[in-house]
Formats: C-alpha cells, structure tokens, sequence
C-alpha cells in the first residue's frame, strides 16, 4: 500500500490538462471555462423588475390618488414608450422598467378595479423592486473566472 502523499505525486505526474476547444453554448454545459469571461454589455442591460407587479413613478405618486394602468411589459418585451404621470403599468419579473417610472410595487400590495391602482404598500420607497442597469455585471467586469464550472446558469 502507497501513502496518500504518494498517490497524489503519481496522480499528478499521470494527468495534463486538456487543449482548450471553443464550442456551442448548448454543448459547453458541464465543463470548464479555459479563460476569464469579461461582461460584454451591463446586466442587467436596463433597469428590470425583480417581479410581478405594476411600474409607476413614485415621485409623481400621491398616496391618495388612483393610477391609471396603461399596458402590460412581459419579459423579452422591447416596446419602446414613456410613462406618463399617474400611470402605472402591469409588469412582470425580468421585464424593461419603462422610462418614467421607477418603482415596482407586488401584486399582492395592490387594489385593482375598472384599471384604475390603488397602492395598499405602507413600506413602498422610491426604487423597490427594480434592479438598476449593471446592477448585477458592469460591463468590461470579470464574469466568470478561468476554470469555472460551465452550469447552465453560467452559461
């Protein structure tokens, strides 16, 4: 019998790393990354809503009055519009936070009835539920490290 200290000298006089291959995404899962991955752009790359709710400007928001929902922002949408004061739209997790608003409140904290929004979230501040443009990555920022595990999240 060998001794752990030898066995491990035998191991790493037997391996050698392996050539690195560039490959698909879809087939990269489950591997390892052979260089430093940079971020190519800010994610997220707008400012996005971390849920299901209704997107309204909450400088304009009088907590006495309705807001008037003007449309629905799924995920993937790229409509480009502007909110206009007391408004709120239906926005969903991951969706672009439209240019003037910049709060998101639950869905769970709202009144909704004939379109019309009345806020029931006491603890509401200005920017909840909104995750900020690079929040997570800034761009040109490392993203994944060499020699990362390639899991689909990572991917």
């Amino acid at each position: 019998m060998i001794s752990v200290t030898e066995a491990k000298k035998i191991i790493d006089q037997n391996v050698y790393p392996l050539k690195a291959t560039v490959l698909p995404l879809q087939e990269a899962a489950g591997l390892i990354s052979a260089e430093n991955i940079y971020a190519e752009i800010d994610i997220p790359a707008f400012p996005q809503s971390s849920m299901d709710g209704y997107a309204f400007s909450y400088s304009n928001w009088q907590k006495d009055k309705k807001l008037q929902i003007s449309r629905e922002i799924a995920a993937g949408n790229n409509e480009i519009f502007t909110l206009n004061q007391n408004e709120a739209v239906r926005i969903f997790t991951g969706a672009p936070v439209p240019p003037g608003a910049d709060t998101v409140v639950m869905q769970e904290k709202v009144k909704l009835l004939n379109n019309e929004l009345t806020i029931e979230d006491e603890n509401l501040q200005s920017g909840s539920n909104v995750r900020p443009r690079g929040s997570e990555i800034k761009a040109a920022a490392l993203a994944m490290g060499k020699d990362s595990v390639l899991t689909p999240a990572a991917i």
